[in-house]
């Protein structure tokens, strides 16, 4: 009978797809990339416009970013990104066209994390949950939390065993991943 860890398994090949992996942590594995992320072919002769930079993977000029955002080398670090490692640099594109948008409309998130195809903000008062059940030694049905995506920040405050437990800190909106994230295609003008 399967038993919630106590402590998750954080192995070396999990990794996390974020704007800047400091600032968001999982405990799950991030699954395999998507076809649908990989259709999109990629001009790798692009010349940068400064005026109106164009996305290398067609998807329209790049957004401005706001003069009160906390990351004003966003771009820059995408094309040094695009350079090494276009894959990584395509959600890195989708993850900050939605923070930027969003932070345009009022949000507040700094950065965001690209699970399943969607678009989670990472913030200092969000984190976004999974229930899982498991059935215990005497056949009662445990619900626990099975995934767990917060900012780094909040799991240098909270240890991840009280979310785990359903002992949410004061202040913090705990939103299921079912019902949160953006579908980043929407925030692309092709």
């Amino acid at each position: 009978d399967a038993v919630p860890p106590s402590e998750p398994d954080i192995s070396s090949d999990q990794t996390v797809s974020a704007v800047d992996s400091k600032d968001a942590y999982s405990s799950e594995p991030m699954p395999e990339p998507s076809d649908s992320l990989m259709e999109t072919s990629v001009n790798t002769d692009v010349a940068i416009d400064e005026a109106s930079p164009k996305s290398p993977f067609g998807f329209g000029t790049l957004p401005s970013i706001p003069s009160d955002f906390p990351r004003q080398d966003v771009w820059e670090y995408f094309w040094d990104l695009h350079d090494t490692d276009e894959h990584a640099a395509k959600n890195y594109e989708l993850i900050n066209r939605v923070i930027l948008q969003l932070w345009k409309e009022g949000g507040r998130a700094p950065g965001g994390v690209l699970r399943q195809g969607k678009v989670y903000p990472l913030d200092d008062n969000t984190a976004y949950i999974t229930w899982s059940t498991a059935e215990g030694p005497n056949g009662e049905v445990r619900r626990y939390i099975g995934q767990l995506t917060t900012s780094s920040s909040i799991g240098r405050r909270y240890a991840e065993s009280h979310f785990r437990k359903g002992l949410f800190p004061p202040g913090i909106n705990v939103i299921e991943h079912s019902e949160g994230g953006y579908d980043p295609y929407q925030f692309v003008d092709e």
